[in-house]
């Protein structure tokens, strides 16, 4: 049983305070973490960015530990495509 918000979770910066917000999406909308006192310039926002991620990247966990109890030559297709979309999702984590 998941016991977290469940996902997608988006960030959004509180101009006021210099922070970033990690939330659940609607309808959802609780707040995860609260990014604001981080040592170095930009580290706030990449956090968040990857706090956000969490639930992507838990489910692509997920697929690939599927993937690798049935594993075998006949299915090579289905796991590339899903390795790349697994990748995608590195790439959001990483804010690109």
């Amino acid at each position: 049983m998941t016991m977290h918000t469940p996902g997608p979770w988006v960030v959004h910066q509180e101009l006021h305070y210099e922070a970033f917000v990690v939330a659940g999406a609607y309808p959802y909308g609780s707040t995860i973490c609260r990014l604001e006192d981080e040592p170095r310039e930009g580290t706030r926002e990449a956090n968040a960015r990857l706090i956000a991620a969490a639930p992507d990247l838990l489910g692509a966990l997920e697929q690939i530990r599927g993937f690798a109890s049935v594993m075998d030559e006949s299915n090579w297709r289905d796991i590339k495509l899903h390795i790349q979309r697994q990748c995608s999702m590195i790439d959001k984590a990483e804010g690109k």
